[in-house]
């Protein structure tokens, strides 16, 4: 089999991060891309660690020493390469998910990812989120991943078209992402690779703004130079205003005349949703972690977040420029006036106008500290030393502010009985927790200001949202055109909100 790839990745036009990482093991038939989400709360971090304990494990699988744990998977019509690549997107998962328990200020990130790998001659294709991957064959574009999204969602019930589709005004929802909980459903299928296919995957900067149409003419237009596919690509989202980050990666299969097969049929299995890990899956899974992965890992785990050189970061030089003209500055201070300043502590909710020497602690661990609207090198607790100004006075924002670490125990009972106890560690910006203390019936739904959202009514778990705004709102429970219950309630930003079903 012959493979030729290329991948591209942009930072947009709006976007001063790039939380999009693209990966390959190529010696084991592996591509994918993350896109992080999270913004200050390490959305980078999150795409990166994905990628790195993804491919990692695929890797360590092929060694004799390193063997899978999977009972539950024996029960799907997989492949082992199909099973070795629903272990490792939860493998990754599981670990995004406690770096965020362990360290408050990573709380809030996740990432999607989309993923094939190669399997023979037939092809191994995973994800969660809404990154996508196309299939062109034959003249014709073919998306072979369904977004998990809620857009998406109410697309397949049919409770909105096409056009409304297009302005939904929450179309960056995801109902799926990993590392926003300790389990996660992961969608997979297999089909038989085709001479002459070309897969691309990308993350949604390309898709929420190019129509797929569009992507196919680009593919013509390029006449087989994939490189010059993804520029053409990154530079038509980036001629649509560019939103988010763009990140591309294309594969171009050909027949070796050993392997692919010039095959007379579109034959493809079905998608299959692995479902979420019960404990012991769980167990298991920690412990491969912890073969994988040591302590010291955890704690360097900083590293991983851009495989981009330091210097390639735009954001490294602003940091660098702004420090060393602290620097100088403050020497030129100290020489003039020798005698040590007071140090100023500040407590603020939102930002304040300070100089001077400041030292922030009463605020929020892992908070970012911005000068001037420009991102410091300080996470809070911090203490900056600003040189005094005549013209004006130096803004300090925090970014975060509104975070609140503490825990929600909530109980969700059915028939006078407790059938699930958790502790909830609300992510940054979480503001709105459902529970349920009641058996709801199986073709109930639930709506907050008449949305529906996707819920599984068979298992009972608390929802969390973060996509509310200030105001009042509204929740109900209906069968049909009946209401069973009606609730009416508000919130604030910095609050988190329960309500429970009773």
């Amino acid at each position: 089999m012959l493979v030729r790839m290329a991948s591209m990745t942009d930072v947009g036009k709006k976007r001063s991060l790039n939380e999009d990482v693209i990966g390959e093991y190529a010696n084991g038939g592996l591509y994918l891309v993350c896109d992080g989400m999270g913004g200050q709360a390490a959305g980078d971090l999150a795409s990166a660690v994905a990628v790195e304990t993804i491919i990692n494990y695929i890797k360590l699988i092929k060694n004799e020493n390193f063997s899978s744990l999977r009972p539950e998977l024996k029960g799907f019509s997989l492949s082992s390469n199909a099973c070795n690549l629903v272990e490792a997107i939860r493998l990754a998962n599981r670990r995004i998910f406690r770096l965020a328990v362990k360290y408050p200020y990573l709380r809030g990130m996740g990432t999607t990812v989309v993923s094939v790998l190669l399997d023979g001659n037939n092809i191994c294709i995973a994800h969660v989120g809404d990154s996508r991957i196309y299939r062109v064959r034959k003249g014709k574009i073919e998306r072979v991943t369904q977004d998990h999204s809620w857009v998406n969602e109410l697309l397949q019930d049919r409770e909105i078209n096409e056009e409304e589709a297009k302005n939904f005004k929450q179309k960056n929802v995801i109902t799926r992402a990993l590392g926003t909980k300790q389990t996660v459903r992961v969608d997979i299928k297999m089909e038989p690779i085709f001479n002459n296919d070309l897969f691309i995957l990308c993350s949604d900067g390309l898709t929420a703004v190019v129509e797929d149409e569009e992507i196919y003419r680009t593919v013509v237009e390029s006449k087989g130079d994939i490189n010059l596919l993804c520029g053409r690509l990154i530079g038509l989202a980036n001629e649509k205003g560019g939103p988010d980050n763009i990140s591309i990666e294309v594969l171009m299969l050909k027949n070796d005349e050993k392997g692919i097969v010039n095959r007379k049929s579109n034959f493809s299995e079905p998608v299959i949703t692995i479902p979420e890990e019960d404990g012991e899956v769980l167990q298991i899974e920690d412990e491969l972690l912890a073969k994988m992965y040591s302590e010291s890992d955890d704690e360097k785990i900083g590293v991983l977040v851009n495989k981009k050189k330091r210097w390639q970061n735009p954001l490294f030089f602003s940091g660098i420029v702004l420090v060393f003209s602290f620097l100088m500055v403050i020497i030129v201070l100290l020489c003039k006036n020798p005698e040590k300043k007071e140090v100023k502590k500040v407590s603020f909710t939102k930002e304040e106008i300070i100089f001077g020497k400041v030292k922030i602690d009463t605020v929020p661990s892992g908070s970012i500290v911005f000068v001037d609207g420009l991102k410091s090198l300080k996470r809070t607790p911090a203490e900056l030393s600003l040189p005094e100004r005549r013209e004006k006075p130096y803004k300090i924002t925090l970014k975060r502010i509104d975070y609140k670490d503490k825990s929600i125990n909530v109980f969700i009972v059915a028939n006078d009985e407790i059938k699930i106890y958790e502790t909830l560690v609300p992510q940054a910006q979480i503001n709105f927790v459902l529970g349920f203390e009641k058996e709801l019936p199986l073709d109930a739904e639930i709506y907050i200001d008449n949305q529906r959202l996707s819920l599984d009514i068979e298992q009972l778990r608390v929802i969390q949202t973060k996509d509310l705004a200030e105001g009042n709102h509204s929740i109900k429970v209906k069968k049909g055109d009946e209401v069973l219950w009606m609730k009416t309630f508000s919130l604030a930003l910095d609050q988190v909100k329960s309500v429970v079903i009773e």
